[in-house]
């Protein structure tokens, strides 16, 4: 083989590295606060509840000839929603265009980093939602989640009892929620890989998973919230802290579709305005750019705040 004497280093022909490129496969909020799409900016809708709207009232009357069946008069309350016009914008300078683009498309990646900005900001008002003492029944774990405690914390029955106190409600809970921490601490806890072994004995650890989990409790889905977010300023050093918590988990009924539908959280958009992340491009002469725009007119909503119970894991 020929040796190639002639051969130069380009280092500006290598890849572009982003650091965190896989965060984008971290989020969560949009599986558990699915997307209804309103013609209103601002809506109001009746709400049917278990008391006034005789949801599980067992009534039923006998009737004799001529006679007339016992009537219902059912109730609806009302509730309401007002959608928020959010967004961020990114200046690309045309000098800086022209001298990156050796390395990539300036504009494409503007956009992809302004919208993970927005998904961000997404994700940290659903998890405030959902990890919310004042939003949802909250019961402490029946064992502190500490690293100590790995061999007595009982995951099991607070899961299943939580479970249980929802189905009592009326509830079919389908989903569970946790940070990744507690789902790192809970795959090492005895009580959990004994559960998932049943009657098969067996002195090796299970490699749990998050299908491992929904399936042993009946649930659709268990979701991990693994994403981090920089709490640091402008210009400082990042601090990275997690989107959610260590301090609860979360089981309950999540749906989608029409709010009539039932579920626990919304994020209800404002169709006419484009949909749940939309991104624009407009030119700043002034500053020889071109602006880079995604925006969305958004809010969550809890449907119902009875379909979802939290479990404070008092974790350490």
């Amino acid at each position: 083989m020929n040796a190639v004497s002639n051969a130069v280093l380009r280092q500006d022909l290598n890849s572009f590295v982003e650091e965190v490129s896989a965060v984008d496969d971290f989020f969560i909020a949009e599986k558990v606060a699915p997307v209804y799409s309103s013609d209103v900016k601002d809506g109001q809708y009746p709400k049917f509840k278990v008391a006034s709207g005789e949801l599980l009232n067992p009534e039923s009357t006998t009737r004799t000839p001529t006679g007339a069946y016992g009537r219902v008069t059912r109730q609806y309350d009302t509730d309401t929603f007002s959608t928020i016009d959010r967004g961020l914008e990114e200046l690309v300078d045309d000098s800086q265009k022209k001298d990156i683009k050796r390395f990539f498309n300036a504009e494409v990646q503007a956009a992809k980093l302004v919208k993970r900005s927005m998904r961000l900001s997404h994700e940290l008002r659903i998890a405030n939602i959902y990890f919310n003492n004042g939003n949802w029944n909250t019961t402490n774990s029946l064992v502190a989640y500490t690293n100590a405690n790995l061999a007595t914390i009982n995951v099991v029955g607070d899961v299943l009892n939580a479970i249980d106190r929802l189905v009592n409600k009326g509830y079919m809970p389908n989903t569970l929620i946790m940070s990744s921490n507690v789902f790192t601490r809970l795959r090492q806890t005895t009580n959990l890989q004994n559960y998932l072994r049943g009657n098969r004995p067996s002195d090796s650890q299970i490699l749990v998973s998050q299908k491992d989990i929904a399936a042993a409790f009946g649930l659709d889905n268990c979701f991990i919230g693994r994403l981090p977010y920089n709490t640091a300023g402008k210009g400082k050093p990042a601090s990275l802290s997690p989107v959610w918590s260590n301090t609860y988990m979360w089981v309950g009924e999540v749906m989608g579709g029409d709010l009539f539908a039932g579920g626990t959280v919304r994020t209800i958009v404002w169709n006419p305005e484009g949909g749940l992340w939309v991104t624009e491009t407009y030119r700043d002469e002034s500053r020889r750019s071109d602006v880079v725009r995604v925006r969305n007119h958004t809010t969550e909503k809890i449907v119902d705040g009875f379909a979802g119970e939290l479990i404070a894991t008092q974790y350490a």
